[in-house]
């Protein structure tokens, strides 16, 4: 279940790295990832303005492409969240997986052989049962999962606020390639 009406509308979160790589690999996912992925150094650039020629270039924690060939069958990927989430959800579906967006956990309860979920739409507020083997909470810092089962967070929960900015221009003639 997700809370959100539909898979990311923006491409936020575009560094994959090689691990994951190695894991849509073997889902046979690599090159439909990679046909939504840009290149791009694994570098920030840090200037005054845009088309500054002084800068600072920043490593961003990802090997490059022949170091991660050095120890591994793939590279890691820039690829936007807006192209990955589509990609995963359409891998998800063929196995027959019951993906429901717009739909928040609001109970649940386990016993010896599973766990019973009630969930509640958040457009129509109905609310339907669901029996599963498992119960995953990958629902963040703020957990309701966690919550519900006392398990206490560690650590800070709200490290960075951001803001995002999405644009297209021709600044390759005014910052070089």
């Amino acid at each position: 279940i997700e809370r959100h009406r539909g898979t990311s509308v923006f491409p936020r979160a575009t560094g994959v790295s090689t691990r994951t790589m190695e894991i849509l690999r073997g889902w046979g996912l690599e090159d439909r990832v990679r046909a939504g992925a840009f290149h791009a150094l694994p570098m920030a650039r840090v200037a005054e303005t845009l088309a500054s020629p002084d800068h600072v270039a920043i490593p961003l924690g990802f090997p490059t492409d022949e170091e991660a060939l050095a120890v591994s069958p793939t590279t890691p990927a820039i690829a936007p969240q807006d192209h990955l989430e589509p990609v995963l959800l359409e891998h998800l579906r063929t196995f027959g997986t019951d993906v429901r967006f717009a739909t928040e956990l609001e109970s649940f309860e386990q016993d010896a052989t599973g766990v019973t979920s009630i969930l509640v739409d958040r457009a129509s507020g109905l609310r339907s049962t669901v029996r599963s083997r498992f119960l995953v909470g990958a629902d963040g810092a703020h957990s309701s999962v966690r919550a519900r089962l006392g398990i206490p967070m560690h650590g800070a929960d709200h490290l960075e606020e951001y803001v995002s900015t999405l644009f297209t221009a021709p600044l390759s003639r005014v910052a070089g390639d």
